[in-house]
């Protein structure tokens, strides 16, 4: 009876241990790399957002053709804090495309609606 009290703890240890050590092995899961908004920001960055190299082979950040049209894609969604999001997203890029999305999205996304 003990020993079988043994072998049943002995193998709970292995798969405690195994367990957390094999979903460290890669990348580790995106809680522990971004908050909720940071995840966001990163999808409309995706979205809203294209490299473009430079004559001078530098890189440049600018806003994609239908980059409105993405944020209100966005905000049906549920994402109702999303111009605060591209915002200071885009303040790191360009000053110009900051102003641009914060002027377009007070205009025309009222922050204050709660997700349905």
């Amino acid at each position: 009876m003990l020993s079988v009290i043994f072998m049943l703890h002995f193998i709970s240890l292995i798969i405690h241990v195994s367990g957390p050590r094999s979903a460290k092995v890669g990348a580790l899961p995106i809680e522990e790399h971004f908050t909720m908004g940071e995840c966001r920001a990163e999808m409309v960055k995706a979205h809203i957002l294209k490299r473009k190299s430079t004559p001078d082979n530098q890189i440049e950040w600018i806003l994609e053709d239908n980059w409105d049209k993405t944020i209100i894609n966005y905000y049906n969604n549920g994402y109702h804090h999303l111009h605060q999001i591209v915002i200071e997203y885009l303040e790191a890029f360009d000053k110009d495309a900051r102003l641009m999305a914060g002027t377009y999205c007070e205009k025309f996304l009222p922050d204050n609606q709660p997700n349905q």
